[in-house]
C-alpha cells in the first residue's frame, strides 16, 4: 500500500473515530490536516499516537481528573481516595462490640 493510499485509509478511520468518540468538527479537521501534511509513514504513525492519546488518553493517565472520569465510567481501578482504606476508629469499633447490637432477627 502506497503513502496516498495509506493516508486515506487512516482519514477514513478518523471519519470514523469522529463519529465513535464525538469529536468536535474542528478536531477532527486539525486530525485532518495532520494527516495531509505527513510525508512519510513514520510521520502518520506519530498523527495516530496524538489522537489515540487525545481520545483515550484518560484511561491511563494519572491526573486527578482522569482518574475521575475513570471513577465515573467504573473502569476498574479503584476509585479516588480509596488509597485510604475507609475503616472504622479503633474506638467506634470497641464501642460497637461492647454494645452488642445485632441487626440479626
Amino acid at each position: 500500500m502506497g503513502i496516498r493510499q495509506r493516508k486515506q485509509h487512516l482519514i477514513v478511520a478518523l471519519r470514523a473515530k469522529k463519529i465513535a468518540h464525538r469529536l468536535t468538527d474542528e478536531q477532527f479537521k486539525r486530525f485532518e490536516l495532520m494527516y495531509r501534511q505527513a510525508r512519510t509513514e513514520a510521520e502518520q504513525d506519530q498523527v495516530t499516537v496524538v489522537i489515540d492519546s487525545f481520545v483515550n488518553g484518560w484511561k491511563d493517565d494519572t491526573d486527578a481528573f482522569s482518574r475521575l472520569l475513570r471513577d465515573v465510567n467504573d473502569f476498574g481501578d479503584a476509585p479516588i481516595g480509596a488509597e485510604e482504606e475507609d475503616e472504622d476508629p479503633p474506638s467506634l469499633k470497641a464501642a460497637l462490640a461492647r454494645s452488642r447490637v445485632t441487626f440479626l432477627r
